[in-house]
């Protein structure tokens, strides 16, 4: 059911957003790209991936609501044993998309700002996915994973 939420809320998002770029990623890693003006020209190294950018070398103002749902988030990772069930892991995936839903219903921003956010939150959904693999070993990659990317947060945003 949560699934189905976000993959809802992303689509009217991807619809309602004008310019819409991508996070890149390679072996089903995050790979950030600073810039330092949003108006360089985009790097073009596919269709399939996208980049968040910095506002004029500065970061972009979040909403209070989606820092808070963020710090959320990085305190559910850091609280989770490494070492858990697959049981766990699925119940850690609910919380961790609850908060990431509710991201998204409270998010105010609007314009260029708006869309950074979409380009730095799409690329949890895969890794959410991960957390519930029958293999222990991709679950806790993952996990990793997550734990580095939420810490990337405060590079793009204040």
């Amino acid at each position: 059911m949560n699934k189905a939420i976000i993959i809802f809320l992303l689509f009217i998002s991807v619809i309602s957003c004008k310019n819409e770029v991508k996070t890149t990623k390679k072996d089903n890693s995050v790979v950030f790209s600073e810039r330092k003006d949003e108006t360089q020209e985009k790097d073009h190294h596919g269709e399939n991936e996208e980049t968040i950018t910095l506002n004029h070398g500065k970061k972009w103002q979040a909403n209070p609501e989606t820092t808070s749902g963020i710090k959320n988030m990085q305190e559910i990772v850091n609280a989770f044993s490494n070492n858990s069930s697959l049981e766990d892991y699925q119940e850690f995936k609910t919380k961790l998309e609850a908060e990431f839903t509710t991201i998204f219903q409270k998010c105010t921003m609007k314009g260029e700002a708006h869309e950074q956010l979409h380009n730095y939150l799409k690329p949890m959904i895969p890794i959410f996915e991960g957390l519930v693999s029958n293999q222990t070993e991709t679950r806790q990659e993952n996990l990793n994973k997550l734990k580095k990317y939420l810490a990337t947060y405060s590079t793009y945003f204040i």
